[in-house]
């Protein structure tokens, strides 16, 4: 699997701060109405994103002190877009996992996070688009998967 360059040590802190921090979590009601984001209390290096029933949250780059995600031209909607219907979700490295998918406004994206504990909420490490050769293999195989 390949990272960029800059992925690489921030999987590592990302990971890092999964770990150590005990989530905070939101009742089910709450979860279902918000669509927003807030940082969260449990991680100085996270921002939480709700929409729908995913909840969402996002490395904060310490240098940028904004999401990771940001420095790859993505957004949180597009991640999430990606996490709901994901065309191919693989494991990755240290217990990371990668989705590729399409956004709602075509592009398509290559997500990497940690599942939490808790059912419907991730934390995303970094997101990406997918250009070049590696989208033209994930387009081969989605045809031949859908041949």
């Amino acid at each position: 699997m390949h990272f960029p360059p800059s992925s690489k040590s921030c999987l590592l802190r990302a990971l890092k701060c999964q770990t150590d921090a005990a989530p905070r979590y939101v009742s089910g009601a709450t979860r279902a109405r918000s669509n927003g984001l807030r940082k969260s209390s449990a991680c100085r290096d996270a921002l939480e994103w709700f929409r729908n029933e995913l909840r969402a949250r996002f490395y904060i780059d310490p240098t940028t002190e904004s999401p990771h995600i940001y420095n790859h031209q993505v957004n949180e909607d597009e991640v999430v877009d990606v996490l709901d219907k994901p065309g191919e979700d693989r494991a990755g490295r240290e217990g990371s996992r990668v989705a590729l998918g399409q956004t709602a406004s075509g592009r398509f994206l290559r997500v990497v996070y940690v599942p939490d504990p808790e059912p419907d909420s991730v934390f995303v490490i970094t997101a990406w688009e997918l250009t070049g050769k590696p989208l033209a293999a994930y387009r081969k195989r989605r045809k031949k998967k859908h041949q």
